[in-house]
């Protein structure tokens, strides 16, 4: 698996430029753990069921 910054030079980063690219991936990660904690929550928490829903379809026909 490669990394976002896999590829990224780092060497002429102001130290300003590497705080905020860090502060960026740690909020990034933040989300994506909140989005996974979200998801197992709801597959805990829910029962998947099917329904079968009839909806009236009006066409048009010739007589």
């Amino acid at each position: 698996m490669r990394g976002v910054d896999s590829g990224e030079d780092f060497e002429d980063w102001s130290l300003w430029d590497l705080q905020q690219r860090t502060a960026l991936v740690q909020e990034f990660d933040q989300l994506a753990d909140a989005i996974v904690t979200a998801g197992i929550e709801m597959a805990e928490r829910f029962e998947v069921r099917e329904e079968i829903f009839f909806k009236p379809v009006r066409k048009k026909c010739f007589t």
